[in-house]
């Protein structure tokens, strides 16, 4: 078994890797707080570009912003688990965020209590801010001496990145913050490049 895992995998990538090996690799989503959420088949046909269906024990649901902000937080435009999925019709054309419960994902943060309780829903749900049909954004820093174009980047990336991955924007930073163990927190990195 051959996997792609923790980033989206570009087709250039997947077609090459089977043109080698003549696997066709499993992609999977996870991320460090809910383990291994979803997965494409182990067995059968693989469609390129999708992380798969949610693992046993997984429930996932996209979500937006209630607006009229009476009964639940969120409206659910999605959801599903291991055995079936329901889409609330018209969603193709709504954004959402990705909200994971089940065994597998975390109680807290270490000595954090802030952070837990915005880090999950009123109804005990994960946040992700993993939103479906939002834009694409690169945060670079540049090597000096260095420079690079909106232009530049969307070239090189149609050439290694699946089309719904090619940056829609660049932003250039001087530094990019990391955690202690050496990560980027994206969650922190967004709030402060979008602080809205």
């Amino acid at each position: 078994m051959m996997v792609s895992g923790s980033a989206a995998l570009p087709l250039p990538v997947l077609e090459k890797w089977k043109g080698i090996t003549g696997h066709t690799l499993l992609e999977r989503y996870g991320m460090t707080e809910v383990g291994m959420a979803l997965s494409g088949p182990l067995t059968g046909a693989r469609l390129p570009g999708s992380v798969g269906t949610p693992l046993p024990g997984v429930e996932v649901r996209i979500v937006s912003e209630n607006p009229q902000k009476e009964g639940s937080p969120y409206v659910v435009h999605a959801e599903g688990n291991e055995r079936e999925t329901k889409v609330t019709p018209g969603f193709e054309e709504k954004e959402g965020e990705l909200l994971v419960r089940g065994p597998s994902v975390f109680r807290e943060y270490w000595d954090k209590p802030e952070e837990t309780r915005t880090a999950f829903t009123s109804d005990g749900w994960f946040k992700t801010d993993m939103t479906w049909g939002q834009r694409v954004t690169a945060v670079v820093t540049l090597r000096e001496g260095h420079s690079l174009s909106h232009r530049e980047l969307k070239e090189w990336a149609r050439g290694v990145l699946a089309p719904y991955a090619v940056p829609s924007e660049l932003l250039l930073v001087e530094e990019i913050p990391r955690n202690q163990m050496g990560k980027v927190n994206k969650r922190d990195l967004a709030r402060q490049l979008y602080p809205a």
